[in-house]
């Protein structure tokens, strides 16, 4: 038989699954006929471990800084269902080093890292942790370590698509590495190619004899050769980059960091099982997708100050605290040529926003910041938002007063226009810190930790944190200060972009899958009254939620 006639006689057999599937006949065989209707499409291509969300936040390594042995990380936002967390950690080393963590769903992570490695010179340990099927709504995670240290950092990422049941599947580390090349070893990777393969993550740190970070700032950091950037930190000399591997075979993880040749780095890396089957992929509205601390003054920074900024959103915000010169932050520029606007206050000495709207944004994105008098202590956080507006500003509110130790809310006070958006506030303290927020649905984005100082230099003495406003009402951001002091606080409003319902969301949840699939068949078969906007309920409507459903277009294959 020729391969046509073949062909075309598959083809009769698929029309005739669809016929018999729309038949009444087939309503008691709902389940099978599910089945059946997969098997008559074409086979889609299988989705890949994607990222949800990613933090990444300073390091407390001050002079004069007494270090803290409890530290308190807070995803910008709540993990989904049966998705994976990655934790890479660097901290002072310790022969007899215990370190617990504990998260606000009592999640059971592993007592001791995947992968870890110290430098030669027993100064600085860099690991990776990891936790697969996270309970939903995962997110404020606390670590202890059995003393009070300093040069704790922290790296957070949210994934789907990994294995939900020992995901590690491989590992390799090397603390022999100096600048540019940085390279983690080579290893093999367990054999998963028919689910999909692996997805190499890969944590690497300057290291340098008073601890985490170099001397001078780097110039630029280019990911190995099928890698891609998932952060960077140019203060500390930190990076994060992935690799889906499909096919099992040797691998180097490897990345170039530029300008700071000569330095030592600690690198780490691990493979994590994809399974195409497992965990949540976020849907629609506006969210923080990744989150960075940038320190002025860390590094010997100078004006203009250009670092990296891997992003995929549609929106980016800097947030910038009050310096001790005032409002000095004087431009901003990246190197996709967004077009950045800086945010208008009512008053002087208060923080500072600049956003760019409808942004292209990249992986390799490179992001340069201006100032004029800043000395010391001056704290950008970074937002790329996926979601929002293509005008996504909406309002901007500021306060300051003197207090007293407690809690002080309306710090501001803001009523957004519109529902379902974000609003960033950022706290700047005479004498700090902050060390929670008791804001109704805030997210604190600082790291608090015992010993912090004023001087601190995780959180600078200042304070960061945002809402999701799901509705109009006024927004009172509270916070808890451990100082009688002066504070300013200025929060902005940004707008999420109005989303227009897929036909293949039958049933309106914000995601397509079997359960739209089944509410799609019951239409057709007349069993269920027909909704669709379009009037139309039939095997065409059934095909293209299917497609969607397994992860393609909501179109007729």
């Amino acid at each position: 038989m020729s391969l046509r006639n073949e062909q075309g006689k598959r083809k009769k057999v698929n029309d005739k699954r669809v016929e018999w599937i729309c038949s009444k006949k087939a309503a008691l065989f709902l389940p099978f006929t599910l089945y059946l209707l997969t098997l008559s499409l074409p086979v889609q291509a299988a989705a890949t471990p994607m990222l949800v969300q990613h933090a990444t936040w300073g390091v407390n390594g001050g002079s004069s800084e007494t270090g803290g042995n409890t530290f308190r990380f807070s995803l910008p936002n709540a993990s989904l269902s049966g998705n994976c967390l990655v934790f890479a950690l660097n901290y002072h080393y310790s022969a007899t080093r215990k370190i617990t963590i504990t998260d606000n769903k009592g999640n059971s992570w592993p007592s001791t890292p995947s992968v870890s490695v110290t430098d030669s010179g027993n100064v600085e340990t860099t690991s990776l942790w990891v936790l697969p099927n996270a309970t939903t709504g995962t997110q404020v995670i606390t670590v202890v370590f059995d003393a009070s240290i300093l040069g704790v950092q922290g790296e957070l990422s949210e994934l789907y698509n990994i294995a939900v049941s020992a995901p590690v599947d491989g590992t390799t580390s090397n603390n022999g590495s100096t600048s540019p090349t940085i390279t983690a070893g080579s290893f093999t990777p367990g054999n998963n190619n028919a689910n999909g393969g692996n997805l190499i993550y890969n944590f690497s740190a300057s290291i340098n004899s008073n601890g985490l970070g170099p001397s001078a700032v780097p110039t630029g950091m280019t990911a190995g050769s099928g890698f891609t950037l998932l952060a960077t930190d140019y203060n500390l000399a930190v990076q994060v980059q992935t690799n889906l591997q499909t096919t099992s075979a040797a691998i180097n993880p490897t990345i170039t960091v530029s300008g700071i040749d000569g330095n030592t780095f600690n690198s780490v890396a691990l493979a994590l099982k994809i399974d195409t089957t497992k965990g949540t992929i976020p849907g629609s509205g506006i969210r923080i997708v990744h989150e960075a601390v940038v320190r002025e003054d860390t590094a010997g920074e100078t004006s203009p100050y250009t670092f990296g900024f891997p992003s995929s959103g549609n929106l980016l915000v800097g947030m910038l605290d009050v310096t001790a010169q005032g409002n000095a932050w004087s431009a901003t520029s990246d190197s996709k040529s967004n077009t950045w606007k800086q945010v208008a206050t009512s008053a002087n000495n208060v923080g500072q926003a600049t956003y760019a709207a409808n942004a292209t944004t990249d992986p390799t994105l490179m992001i340069t910041v201006t100032w004029v008098g800043i000395t010391a202590n001056a704290e950008w956080h970074f937002y790329d938002i996926t979601g929002a507006a293509t005008s996504p500003f909406d309002k901007e509110a500021d306060m300051s007063a003197n207090t007293t130790i407690g809690t002080i809310t309306g710090a501001p006070s803001i009523t957004p226009s519109t529902a379902n958006g974000l609003v960033l506030d950022t706290l700047t303290l005479g004498i700090g810190p902050a060390d929670s927020i008791s804001t109704p649905g805030g997210i604190f984005d600082n790291v608090p930790y015992t010993g912090e100082l004023d001087n601190g230099t995780v959180n600078c003495g200042d304070a960061w944190q945002h809402v999701y406003n799901a509705a109009t009402s006024a927004i009172s951001f509270a916070w808890h200060l451990t100082k009688q002091t002066s504070w300013a606080a200025t929060a902005v409003a940004f707008k999420a972009a109005v989303s227009t319902p897929s036909p293949c969301d039958v049933n309106g949840d914000g995601v397509v899958n079997v359960v739209d699939v089944q509410l799609e068949v019951n239409m057709a078969l007349g069993i269920s009254p027909c909704t669709n906007p379009d009037g139309q309920c039939t095997v065409v409507q059934v095909q293209r939620v299917v497609n969607a459903a397994l992860g393609g277009q909501c179109v007729v294959p």
